[in-house]
């Protein structure tokens, strides 16, 4: 939360300014951010790719809601079990030689394993998935505003990733 204050409070217009002149894509994630906060950063709290320092850094800049910023917080609680579940597992391993044998031990770890990563891995593909939906969006309404024709424009996947919308 300290690292969202200082980027909402002391960050913000400095590297605001800064981000919106060289990459224009920031301007439409401020506003989708004040519209949807809560789900996206939910959605990027469930994702392990993004560090977490990164995403509070961002979210200060952004125009999450404080409250939005801290409800979305309940999303680190899988990966966390996913971590806790790995090392209670690793510990498991070297103690599994005193009591339950060996196969059913190992068994259950991958089983956990892979289930827990499936379960980070569509969380992920999920909140991409509505990250371009909310950027389409934006780019609809600014295509219909314009007076141009909404349908049928072109979201360049590379370019969302990159924050290059030119």
């Amino acid at each position: 939360i300290a690292a969202f204050l200082l980027g909402r409070y002391l960050l913000r217009d400095c590297v605001r300014d800064r981000l919106v002149k060289k990459y224009p894509v920031i301007e439409a994630i401020d506003e989708a951010m004040q519209n949807n906060g809560l789900k996206i950063f939910f959605l990027l709290r469930l994702s392990p790719i993004v560090p977490f320092n990164a995403i509070n850094y961002i979210a200060g800049i952004t125009a999450i809601s404080l409250r939005d910023y801290v409800i979305a917080l309940i999303g680190i609680l899988p990966g966390t079990i996913l971590y806790c579940f790995v090392g209670a597992s690793a510990g498991g391993l070297v103690e599994a030689e005193q009591g339950v044998s060996k196969p059913v031990t190992i068994a259950s770890i991958v089983v956990g394993l892979v289930f827990a990563f499936i379960a980070v891995f569509i969380a992920s593909y999920y909140a991409k998935k509505e990250f371009k939906k909310i950027i389409e969006q934006k780019q609809n309404s600014e295509a219909e505003e314009g007076g141009q024709r909404s349908e049928g424009l072109p979201i360049d996947e590379e370019n969302i990733e990159t924050g290059d919308m030119d």
